[in-house]
C-alpha cells in the first residue's frame, strides 16, 4: 500500500476528532493515533493546523514549527494531495505526502508524512540487475542454440522468447504451440503449464486484493457515514447518540474480527512457523470446543451430540486444532435452523484421527463446494453479512488441517445438511519430526 493512501486512511480517523483537538483527551487520543501509526507504516507524521503550524509531531520534537512554505502543506491546504521525493544532503532518498483533513470541503488541518525510499530504490535497482542479468543470460542462451542447431530449433526458440517477453509485461494468459514431441515440444509444454499457473496465482492475488478492500471499506465507509451524520446536526437527543454510537461500534469490532482473523492467516502461513505439538486427547479437544459453544447452541434450541466411536491421543497443536474446530462446529451451529440438531463424532479410520461435525441446517449448493475455503468466498453474501461472517473462518480451518498435514473434506445437500470430516495423520512424534 503506497505512503499516500495510507496517510488518507489516517486522515479518515482523525477528521471526526479534531474539532477537539484542544481537549486534553482528544489530543491525547491522537497523538497516540498517530505515533502507533506512524510505528506501523515506518514514517514520520505530523499533524498540522490550516496555516502549517504544527499541532502534533509522532517524534515529539518539531512542535509549533511552521511548514507552510512546504508545497506539500500548500497543496493539502487548498485541498489537494500531493506527494514528491527528494534527496537530503546527507544523500537520503525521502518522499513527503501532504493530505488535507477537510469536512464538507472545509481545509480544518493537513497530515504531513515523510518516509525514506532508499530501501524500495534498492530493491528496484537489484531487480533491475538481476533482470538485466537474466536478459543477459537468455539472449547468450540463444545465441549459442541458434548458433549449434540454426534452423532446426530456431523457431521454438523464437516462440519461447516472446512468451518470455510477455512474462515480463505481465500477459501470464500466453501460450506456445509446439507440436514436436522432442526436448524442445516438452520444454514449451513446462512454459505452458508454468504460465497456466502463474496466471491463477495471479488470478488470485488480484481476487484476495479487492475481497481485502472491499471487506475493509464497507464498515470503513459504514462508520465515515454515521460520523458525518453527527456532525451534521449540531443536537442530537442522547438516545440517538447511543444508537449510532453501538453501530459505530459494531463496525469497529467487525472490522477487528476481519484483520485479526487476516494476521492470524498470516501467521499461518509463514514458512517459518512451527508448530507447538505436543501429545493430546482429541476427545479433550473436541468436548472443550463443545462446551464452549454449547450457549450459542441453546439459544437456538440446537443440540449438539457428541459420538466417540474411539478415544485417541497423538501429537498435534492443541490450540490451532481447538480453533479449527471451533471455526467449523460455530459455522454449523450459525446456519443450523432452530431446533436443529449438530453430531459430532470422534474415530480411527485408516491411519488417520477423524472428526465429522454434521448439521442438519440450510447445506451448500454443489457449485460452491469447491470454492468454500477461500479466502471471503461466501455462497450467500447477504446472508453471511445478516450472520456477522467474515468469510476467513474456512480458510483458517484448512490452513491449519494442512500444517499438520491432513485435510477437510465436506459434503452437502441443500436444505438437509453439510459434513465436514476433519482428516489428521496419527503420528508418534511431533509435526514435522
Amino acid at each position: 500500500m503506497s505512503l499516500l493512501t495510507q496517510v488518507n486512511i489516517l486522515s479518515n480517523q482523525i477528521t471526526p476528532n479534531y474539532y477537539g483537538i484542544e481537549m486534553e483527551n482528544t489530543r491525547t487520543y491522537l497523538q497516540d493515533l498517530i505515533k502507533n501509526y506512524s510505528l506501523d507504516i515506518n514514517a514520520r507524521i505530523l499533524l498540522l493546523d490550516n496555516t502549517g503550524k504544527v499541532l502534533i509531531d509522532s517524534y515529539d520534537a518539531m512542535a509549533d514549527r511552521d511548514f507552510s512554505t512546504l508545497t506539500e502543506v500548500q497543496s493539502a491546504i487548498q485541498g489537494y494531495d500531493s506527494n514528491q521525493v527528494y534527496k537530503l544532503p546527507s544523500g537520503e532518498n525521502v518522499m513527503y505526502v501532504g493530505v488535507p483533513i477537510s469536512d464538507r470541503n472545509e481545509v480544518m488541518g493537513v497530515l504531513l508524512a515523510s518516509s525514506s525510499i532508499d530501501e524500495l530504490l534498492e530493491n528496484v535497482s537489484l531487480m533491475l540487475r538481476r533482470v538485466a542479468l537474466l536478459s543477459g543470460l537468455g539472449l547468450l542462451f540463444t545465441g549459442m542454440v541458434a548458433f549449434l542447431f540454426a534452423q532446426v530449433i530456431a523457431s521454438p526458440i523464437e516462440k519461447m522468447i516472446q512468451l518470455v517477453r510477455s512474462f515480463s509485461r505481465g500477459d501470464f494468459g500466453v501460450t506456445i504451440k509446439i507440436g514436436a514431441n522432442d526436448e524442445i515440444g516438452q520444454l514449451a509444454e513446462s512454459f505452458n503449464d508454468m504460465a497456466a499457473k502463474i496466471s491463477q496465482v495471479d488470478e488470485q492475488r488480484k481476487k484476495f486484493v479487492s475481497n481485502v478492500s472491499h471487506e475493509l471499506r464497507t464498515p470503513l465507509t459504514s462508520m465515515k457515514i454515521i460520523s458525518e451524520t453527527l456532525l451534521h446536526e449540531p443536537s442530537w437527543d442522547e438516545g440517538v447518540y447511543r444508537e449510532f454510537l453501538q453501530d459505530i461500534d459494531g463496525e469497529v469490532t467487525r472490522l477487528n474480527h476481519i484483520v485479526e482473523s487476516l494476521l492470524y492467516l498470516v501467521d499461518l502461513e509463514r514458512e517459518e512457523l512451527v508448530l507447538e505439538t505436543q501429545i493430546t486427547y482429541l476427545n479433550y479437544v473436541v468436548h472443550n470446543v463443545v462446551r464452549r459453544l454449547k450457549p450459542i447452541a441453546d439459544q437456538k434450541s440446537i443440540r449438539i451430540e457428541v459420538h466417540e466411536r474411539d478415544k485417541i491421543q497423538f501429537y498435534l497443536d492443541q490450540g490451532k486444532i481447538q480453533q479449527c474446530l471451533i471455526n467449523l462446529v460455530s459455522n454449523a451451529i450459525k446456519y443450523t435452523p432452530e431446533h436443529g440438531e449438530v453430531v459430532i463424532s470422534i474415530y480411527r479410520e485408516l491411519g488417520d484421527a477423524c472428526v465429522a461435525i454434521m448439521d442438519t441446517g440450510i447445506g451448500i449448493p454443489e457449485k460452491d463446494l469447491t470454492q468454500i475455503f477461500d479466502r471471503f468466498y461466501r455462497v450467500d453474501r447477504a446472508r453471511a453479512r445478516a450472520t456477522g461472517g467474515s468469510g476467513l473462518g474456512l480458510s483458517i480451518a484448512r490452513q491449519i488441517v494442512t500444517l499438520h498435514g491432513g485435510d477437510i473434506q465436506v459434503s452437502s445437500t441443500l436444505n438437509k445438511g453439510s459434513t465436514f470430516i476433519v482428516r489428521l495423520p496419527i503420528r508418534q512424534q511431533g509435526v514435522g519430526g
